[in-house]
């Protein structure tokens, strides 16, 4: 039997998936209000004027609270894919998300939460457009660090990113996918290139998003994927980096977090990593040879990373 907005974790459901809502405004609506039923009841003026939000906001609030019935769809559509909703009390909160909570109100996830309390958890990231020679290294040290019973995590964009998960899956390891998009639009848009994983994708592949599950692709979201990533990893690996963009944004954040940084040298084409020694200037990240053999890659970034330090 479907609930109703006075049920409180359907009501809550139906407040934290409003698009553009955060934690910050979340707060203050619920320091308004007292609770996510009074939320959903409070007419549009006073969740402008008590909580001061924006206006686009509040029309938003107004508008979930009157179409309930499409909050229920969207948790079916989630429950019939066996998605998980996560809080940031959620008791099944893995190990990397409990250390971001007051960046996030609401995940999605696919998988099984507890896959991410894998240690360590190695974040791998560089350009969309990618030349050959990265994508095959990424893969490779992925895979290498899958075969060590090593986790990796990437923002499952076009080129290094998707090199790295595929890597992780030919070794039958876990791999973390963090979405800029909604859970359920990702699984739409990318139903061929997840039903060519062959049956691996459940067991191994999770897949998280802080996005209203339906919602497109936006910078603000990609941003954000970022931060998570860097906050996420217990060290951050760059494979290729053009001269700035996303991939520059997620090194910053991990020195800024004390993550070790690894920066990927030494490639043959000039076009692979135009932005690599940039980073490792800049950030002083430490620099991993494109030409050492790829175990020795994988135990040198292993001995990185003290267990007990990060997050």
């Amino acid at each position: 039997m479907r609930g109703t907005l006075r049920d409180r974790d359907f009501a809550r459901f139906v407040v934290s998936a409003a698009p553009g809502l955060g934690p910050a405004s979340l707060s203050r609506l619920l320091s308004a209000f007292g609770n996510h039923e009074a939320i959903l009841e409070a007419p549009f003026p006073e969740l402008e004027a008590r909580a001061g939000i924006r206006s686009d906001l509040a029309r938003e609030i107004r508008r979930a609270a009157e179409r309930p019935e499409e909050a229920w769809e969207i948790l079916e559509a989630l429950d019939s894919c066996g998605a998980h909703v996560l809080y940031p009390d959620s008791p099944e909160l893995p190990r990397p998300l409990r250390s971001s909570r007051d960046s996030w109100h609401f995940l999605t996830m696919l998988g099984e939460p507890r896959a991410l309390d894998t240690f360590p958890v190695i974040g791998m990231v560089g350009c969309r457009r990618a030349t050959p020679e990265g994508l095959q290294f990424a893969h490779d040290l992925a895979a290498e660090l899958g075969r060590r019973g090593v986790a990796t995590l990437s923002g499952m964009a076009q080129g290094i990113d998707r090199a790295s998960h595929l890597g992780s899956l030919s070794e039958g390891a876990q791999t973390i996918g963090a979405l800029p998009l909604g859970l359920l639009r990702f699984l739409h848009e990318e139903r061929r290139w997840l039903h060519g994983l062959e049956g691996r994708r459940e067991e191994n592949l999770a897949l998280v998003s802080g996005a209203p599950p339906r919602q497109l692709w936006s910078v603000s979201e990609a941003m954000r994927r970022n931060g998570w990533i860097a906050a996420w990893c217990d060290a951050l690996v760059v494979v290729e980096a053009g001269d700035k963009g996303g991939t520059w944004k997620t090194a910053s954040s991990a020195v800024r977090l004390g993550k070790p940084l690894w920066v990927v040298t030494g490639f043959d084409s000039a076009e692979a990593g135009v932005g690599n020694s940039g980073l490792l200037k800049t950030l002083r990240g430490q620099a991993l040879s494109h030409s050492e053999p790829i175990d020795s890659l994988a135990e040198r970034i292993q001995s990185s990373i003290v267990p007990g330090e990060s997050p």
